[in-house]
């Protein structure tokens, strides 16, 4: 079946764990949505593997990997990528294939979006990523096939430059950066990307009526989607199910199946409500180090908090999530009991639905469920403790728990 593999908290809920183990059940892996704002981390053989913009599925050999049109692509970092993975033995030729339409991220939206961070304080990685999708929808945004040619880009990143040197003094002048010697960088960059171009939502659709399997790898996580996350502080694409469709072209009847990721905690990295974090300093810094809680892309260390059940199902429900795959159960190991938030109240009133008013979502207190806790031992089983905490997410929720990870490693997962 053609499967979906999405985040449904704030990101980093272990989406790479879980997609790298049924990659090899597909013929094709496809990142649409996002930018190297994402972080990917996959744990093969020793080596620690982290993807920003190359399919996670890229490790399992023969398996062709699509970056689609939804995907803001910057093409030095891709092509740093794709220089470890050859580095590590991992073939890329012939195997990865990029979207003639997808969006470049260069060094001028990185100065622009640390330039905008510092007034607007929305936590953002200053990747560039929402200068890019601006740019994207202001319809001054460089694409894929700009590369082929390199007059009529520069031409382009002229105008792009003195409009921006407008809106942003200084900010330029000061990173020394100027069109010219720019276009030259990605003159440069592009002889390894060029070659990787192709019309993938044709090459989609082709693969599926030949009978082929497609997985669609997501990027952060539905309570940070633009549209249905917590905003402003949100990431700058859809990335929730229907972005899918619009980052690849594809039909909605071509999905059969949506796999949703959680943690068995939850976790936020820069600013925004955050309704379950935990706020004794001693039992977040124990749970952040446990669960080794810093951002992959940025290092940041991550806010914490205890598994959010409203928010969860909430995310469920936007995304038609058919099956849910647990992540970090080990990380609870050892606790005497384990709190979950099954509602919030605000003034006096109960909650039971995730608010779409940010100013209501700041203000919420959860009320929680305390769950008997469990030790190391007990996890292989999934009995006893643990599967009464499991089983009480699937009650809440709706939705089957099919996949539970009991640490890094790639074996270290149980199928239900």
């Amino acid at each position: 079946m053609n499967t979906a593999v999405l985040g449904l908290q704030w990101g980093d809920e272990g989406k790479a764990k879980i997609i790298d183990s049924i990659a090899s059940d597909f013929d094709t892996i496809v990142r649409f949505s996002g930018g190297a704002n994402a972080g990917h981390t996959v744990v093969s053989d020793d080596t620690k593997f982290v993807f920003h913009l190359v399919p996670s599925g890229i490790l399992h050999p023969g398996k062709k990997c699509i970056i689609a049109r939804g995907v803001n692509i910057d093409p030095f970092t891709l092509v740093e990528e794709i220089e470890k993975l050859e580095r590590n033995g991992i073939e890329t030729k012939n195997r990865l294939f990029i979207s003639f339409s997808a969006f470049l991220v260069l060094p001028y939206h990185k100065y622009q979006d640390t330039y905008q961070e510092r007034r607007r304080h929305i936590g953002t990685t200053r990747q560039g990523i929402g200068p890019s999708y601006t740019d994207k929808i202001d319809r001054v945004g460089i694409r894929m096939y700009d590369l082929l040619q390199p007059k009529i880009m520069l031409e382009k990143i002229k105008f792009i430059y003195n409009e921006k040197k407008n809106s942003f003094p200084g900010i330029f002048e000061m990173e020394d950066i100027h069109p010219e010697p720019l276009v030259e960088q990605i003159i440069e960059a592009s002889k390894t990307i060029i070659p990787l171009l192709t019309d993938t939502r044709v090459m989609l659709l082709e693969s599926v009526e030949n009978g082929e399997s497609v997985l669609f790898e997501g990027a952060q996580g539905a309570l940070l989607d633009i549209d249905f996350g917590t905003y402003p502080y949100v990431t700058s694409s859809s990335c929730t199910v229907g972005g899918i469709f619009n980052g690849t072209g594809v039909p909605p009847d071509l999905l059969d199946r949506v796999i949703g990721v959680a943690k068995c905690y939850t976790t936020r990295v820069g600013e925004g409500p955050f309704p379950t974090e935990i706020t004794c300093k001693k039992k977040a810094e124990r749970l952040r180090e446990r669960g080794g809680e810093f951002g992959s892309t940025t290092g940041r260390p991550r806010r914490v908090g205890w598994l959010d059940l409203v928010a969860l199902k909430y995310a469920c429900q936007i995304n038609g999530v058919s099956e849910l795959a647990l992540t970090k159960l080990d990380v609870l190991s050892g606790m005497s009991s384990v709190p979950v938030a099954t509602e919030y109240t605000i003034n006096g009133e109960r909650l039971t639905n995730f608010p779409e008013n940010l100013h209501i979502i700041r203000r919420v207190t959860p009320v929680y469920r305390e769950l008997a806790g469990w030790n190391d031992e007990e996890l292989s089983g999934i009995s006893g403790n643990v599967l009464d905490y499991i089983e009480t997410i699937e009650r809440f929720t709706g939705v089957p728990v099919r996949f539970i990870s009991t640490g890094a490693e790639r074996d270290n997962l149980i199928r239900r």
